[in-house]
């Protein structure tokens, strides 16, 4: 079995099999499925390291070194572009179906908790900011697995290019079981659940290539895992100004979404393309 083959058999076999497991106790959504999957967001990095032992090959190809004066520039753009391409995302989404746009909805989810409209845009962007440091630390896990190890990995034999797309699909392809429960879209669009696997692919492709540019332009683990955190905290905000009762979020507003994903990968290609220019 090949170093590559043995990797992705690792950070598969044991989260597909707790996923799976915890849905057929009727346990998805609970606390204890939150915490396990936190836990399991680890699973690329300790495959990584499972793989280093078994094939004596190097474990993360990039350093764990923040680098963070040398980096700044890398770092600013992990902790803004996020929230930025998530904002981005949504308008482009609700400009093209504007129906789904409700101001009420994002007023209603202010009045909850007793906040004016504008105490609970400051509260939520604040959120997003500070989460992004909070959600870097879990997300290290799944970077120094996915970009650290098997994204140089593949480079070496496929080039960069397509190491981005096809790390990108793999990561995708290993939150199928959590998908097909309904992470991110949900149960009820057309397609289901092929499509929701799909646009998975395209998300974590898309996202994946800043991701894995991040880490090559750095040669630091954090700027990508940063990134990644910063995701996590802002990808949802569209989903404040939806109005109650809606189903399905495969076209998006959230980043997830098909057209938000579509945009942050023609972004990260533009940027690609100019950095190569000026190399």
């Amino acid at each position: 079995m090949q170093p590559i083959h043995a990797y992705i058999a690792f950070a598969f076999a044991i989260p597909w099999a707790i996923w799976i497991l915890m849905d057929l106790l009727g346990l998805y959504g609970s606390k204890a499925y939150m915490a396990a999957t936190a836990i399991l967001m680890f699973m690329p990095m300790l495959s990584a390291l499972i793989v280093h032992r078994i094939f004596r090959i190097p474990a993360i190809r990039v350093s764990w070194k923040p680098k963070i004066r040398k980096n700044a520039r890398e770092y600013l753009a992990a902790w803004l572009f996020p929230p930025t391409l998530s904002a981005a995302g949504s308008a482009l989404y609700f400009a093209l179906f504007p129906e789904d746009f409700s101001i009420a909805s994002f007023q209603m989810a202010a009045e909850s908790l007793g906040l004016t409209d504008a105490a609970f845009f400051s509260m939520m962007l604040a959120a997003m900011l500070s989460g992004a440091f909070i959600n870097m630390l879990f997300a290290l896990g799944e970077e120094a697995g996915w970009r650290g190890f098997l994204c140089p990995m593949l480079s070496e034999r496929t080039g960069e290019a397509k190491a981005y797309i096809i790390t990108g699909v793999i990561w995708g392809l290993w939150h199928t079981p959590v998908n097909i429960m309904g992470y991110n879209y949900g149960l009820g669009y057309i397609g289901y659940p092929i499509l929701g696997i799909a646009a998975m692919c395209l998300f974590c492709t898309s996202i994946g290539t800043w991701l894995s540019f991040l880490a090559r332009k750095s040669q630091s683990i954090w700027p990508p895992a940063l990134f990644h955190g910063s995701v996590n905290a802002s990808a949802s905000i569209g989903l404040l100004f939806l109005p109650e009762g809606s189903a399905s979020y495969l076209l998006g507003p959230a980043l997830s979404g098909i057209i938000p994903s579509m945009l942050a990968g023609i972004a990260i290609l533009i940027i690609i393309g100019r950095d190569n220019n000026h190399n």
